[in-house]
């Protein structure tokens, strides 16, 4: 993985703070980097403790649809529309279907 600049920047988002405080990144996007990804950032800062947390995936795929649209200035989609800017978001991972 590399950052939008560099590990060393990224490194510098968290000594700015005090050393007697928490400091917290956190965006959903962690949750699709590879496992490689996650294992540079223990190696580049071993003091760091990863907490995930993980939103029920349907919810979740449902909320951000609803945001799209709404920013796409759909204010009441149908059910149809939901499920198809589900299907095309990139967070959404489609398995094949068994036989």
């Amino acid at each position: 993985m590399a950052p939008a600049r560099s590990w060393d920047h990224y490194a510098q988002l968290f000594a700015a703070a005090p050393f007697d405080r928490t400091v917290c990144d956190f965006t959903p996007a962690y949750a699709t980097l590879p496992e490689s990804d996650m294992a540079d950032i223990g190696r580049m800062m071993p003091q760091v403790k990863v907490i995930f947390l993980l939103r029920n995936p349907v919810v979740r795929a449902v909320s951000g649809a609803w945001h799209r649209l709404r920013r796409d200035g759909v204010e009441r989609p149908t059910e149809a529309e939901l499920l198809e800017a589900c299907l095309a978001s990139d967070n959404v991972i489609r398995r094949p279907r068994e036989a």
